[in-house]
């Protein structure tokens, strides 16, 4: 079954947001369709574009949920692991010049 083009074309440019959608490359020079140019993120913010997307009128009804989904179904938490911890202290006898005594190499004392 072959498409054709002209046929495809000239029903999809019937749509309001015609040119939100990606055309095969050929099409811009066949039908002369201006190329698309991006915005800078400046232009872009100022137009408002995203918020004018998000409060106009939809065709799609709104979504309501009244009551729990799969039955209120919850997902199961792994149980935690038992992990062994063993603290070793030793007393504290102070510092030798500033220096922990574990610290100093008892080797190297001159």
């Amino acid at each position: 079954m072959s498409i054709d083009e002209d046929k495809l074309f000239a029903e999809m440019s019937k749509l309001p947001d015609f040119d939100c959608y990606p055309l095969p490359a050929h099409w811009y020079k066949k039908y002369n369709i201006k190329p698309v140019s991006q915005p800078t993120t400046q232009e872009f913010i100022e137009s408002g574009y995203t918020i004018k997307r998000s409060v106009e009128m939809k065709d799609l009804p709104p979504i309501f949920i009244n009551e729990p989904q799969q039955n209120g179904k919850l997902v199961a938490v792994v149980p935690p692991e038992n992990i062994k911890v063993e603290v070793v202290s030793r007393p504290y006898t102070g510092t030798i010049n500033g220096v922990l005594p574990s610290l100093i190499d008892e080797t190297k004392q001159e």
